[in-house]
């Protein structure tokens, strides 16, 4: 608990009889706010990375270190938020991501699908193969949002991406 002791108040103060991470995790949860949470989530990566490096590198790294890295990435991830909205009362937002992997011909993608209140109603992760070009796999990923939307009979729904060309090519009104 070395590093947990250098981190926010409310780590130090608590006393934790959790059974298991999992338990401590639940508990935490249901006791903070989402800030709380965020802050635990990467202090516990933090804790993860210098377990590893200890094991496989035999090399130690500092609990201050951890501390200090752990609050740089918060800090770095807040501020590299974009601003979001929730959809309106009623509708879903499904928002997709794609990421190549060049050197095993593969794409990911991730779907998620919020409502109104922000809440996760579902996710999916894809990989599939081919679609090297980043637009390409954008797209894809958009058609496999649609798709999905569909099948899990989502309606209204907002697609949200990040590769602007797919996004405005959605938005288009077409002439038929």
């Amino acid at each position: 608990m070395d590093v947990w002791s250098q981190g926010p108040i409310v780590f130090q103060k608590r006393t934790n009889r959790a059974a298991s991470f999992k338990e401590l995790v639940e508990k935490l949860h249901s006791l903070s706010d989402h800030n709380v949470m965020e802050i635990f989530s990467v202090i516990a990566r933090g804790i993860w990375l210098r377990r590893n490096k200890l094991i496989f590198e035999d090399s130690f790294t500092h609990p201050t270190k951890v501390q200090c890295t752990s609050r740089k990435g918060v800090q770095v991830h807040q501020a590299d938020l974009p601003d979001w909205n929730p959809p309106p009362i009623g509708f879903i937002n499904i928002n997709w991501d794609a990421t190549l992997n060049i050197a095993k011909d593969r794409i990911g993608i991730g779907l998620v699908a919020q409502d109104c209140e922000g809440s996760i109603v579902a996710s999916k992760k894809l990989a599939q193969s081919g679609f090297m070009d980043p637009l390409l796999a954008e797209a894809q990923g958009a058609f496999q949002a649609t798709r999905w939307a569909r099948g899990m009979r989502f309606s209204p729904v907002i697609l949200e991406g990040h590769a602007q060309q797919i996004v405005k090519g959605l938005n288009q009104q077409l002439d038929r």
